[in-house]
């Protein structure tokens, strides 16, 4: 009777083991991993929307093939408030990307903490 108890704590420390380890295993690189993996195909989807770097490449040719003098001046300039907006899109995605981030770390990593804190001061 004694080794059937030892084996069910024995079994029952490893699989708590095994789930705190998972647990950690998805907090810590799991769920980052997927999160910038998301935030990369919202990247990817924005730029295909937007075009900035296409934008970039035609710099210097002329909006809708006009190669008049004023075709010619009316283009960049176009294409250059385009790509100063993409750009700037970019950056304030990028932004508040880190910040959601960042936040959602601050709540799952230091949730434990604040809470065996909280713990230990009210009682």
């Amino acid at each position: 009777m004694i080794g059937v108890a030892s084996y069910y704590f024995t079994s029952l420390s490893t699989k708590i083991s095994s789930w705190v380890i998972r647990l950690l295993f998805f907090w810590l690189i799991e769920g980052p991993k997927k999160y910038w993996k998301k935030v990369f195909t919202l990247s990817v989807a924005f730029e295909s929307a937007w075009a900035t770097l296409i934008t970039l490449r035609y710099f210097f040719k002329p909006l809708y093939q006009d190669y008049s003098i004023t075709g010619r001046i009316i283009g960049p300039l176009f294409r250059l408030g385009r790509i100063i907006i993409g750009v700037g899109m970019h950056l304030v995605l990028l932004a508040s990307y880190t910040i959601i981030f960042l936040g959602l770390c601050f709540i799952c990593w230091g949730s434990p903490f604040f809470f065996v804190i909280n713990l230990f001061i009210w009682h």
